[in-house]
C-alpha cells in the first residue's frame, strides 16, 4: 500500500505564501527532508522557490564504521545556503546521531554527535 499523500502540509504552505526554501541531507535521509516534508510527495511544490541538495552517503561500510559521515558537507551547504541570502527557511537532517546509534556502537555513536 502506498502512504497517503497529506494536504496542506509545511512546505507546500510556505512556498504558496512566497518563502523560499532549501533542503539538504545525505541520501539516508534525504527523503526526510523532501519526500516526508511535503506530505509524502515527490518533487517540488515550485521549482522557483525551492532548491534540494542531495549529499551521497557512502556505501558498502556500515555507518559506525565512518561516523561523522557526511555532517561537514551537510553543514557547508546549510552555511553557504544562509549566507547566500537566496533563502528564508533552510532545513537539513544531520542523519549522523540516528544511523550511528542504530548500530549499538555507543563510542562511534558519541562521535557521531560530536561531528
Amino acid at each position: 500500500a502506498s502512504p497517503p499523500e497529506i494536504d496542506r502540509t509545511s512546505g507546500e504552505y510556505l512556498v504558496k505564501n512566497g518563502i523560499r526554501t532549501f533542503a539538504c541531507s545525505e541520501t539516508v535521509k534525504f527523503g526526510h527532508v523532501t519526500f516526508f516534508w511535503n506530505g509524502n510527495r515527490s518533487g517540488y511544490f515550485d521549482e522557483t522557490k525551492e532548491e534540494y541538495v542531495e549529499v551521497p552517503s557512502d556505501s558498502g561500510i556500515t555507518f559506525n564504521v565512518a561516523p561523522k559521515m557526511k555532517a561537514l558537507q551537510i553543514a557547508e551547504k546549510a552555511r553557504d545556503a544562509l549566507l547566500s541570502g537566496k533563502f528564508d527557511q533552510v532545513r537539513v537532517n544531520l542523519p549522523n546521531g540516528d544511523m550511528v546509534g542504530h548500530t549499538g556502537d555507543i563510542e562511534a555513536t558519541v562521535v557521531a554527535c560530536k561531528a
